[in-house]
């Protein structure tokens, strides 16, 4: 759960979760982003079918909470980018979390 809830891993991970919105538009390109950033390889179809499973329930989740989104956004020192959507950032921030701490992640480092 340390992996999962830890404040600075939260901030890093919104902080990436920027640059991929940032540099990319569209979860294929993102997601593809992610993971050469973090696993040095493309997703497979299991990871990249759970991964748009995370992206839409957390997208529905935080469309219905937008304070949640933005408490998420919040966590840590560093200042969010409010030009950012905030459901878009958290979904993302979400997603981020999660692959930091996989196994595909995880076993690089």
């Amino acid at each position: 759960l340390g992996l999962l809830n830890e404040t600075q891993r939260i901030e890093m991970s919104r902080k990436l979760a920027e640059r991929l919105m940032r540099e990319r538009d569209g979860d294929d390109e993102r997601l593809a982003l992610l993971f050469q950033l973090m696993t040095c390889r493309n997703p497979d179809s299991a990871e990249r079918t759970a991964c748009d499973k995370l992206l839409q329930v957390m997208r529905n989740r935080y469309r219905d909470s937008k304070d949640d989104a933005i408490a998420l956004l919040t966590i840590g020192d560093a200042v969010r980018d409010e030009a950012l959507d905030p459901v878009e950032h958290a979904t993302w921030t979400q997603l981020v979390v999660t692959v930091l701490a996989s196994d595909a992640a995880i076993l690089l480092y």
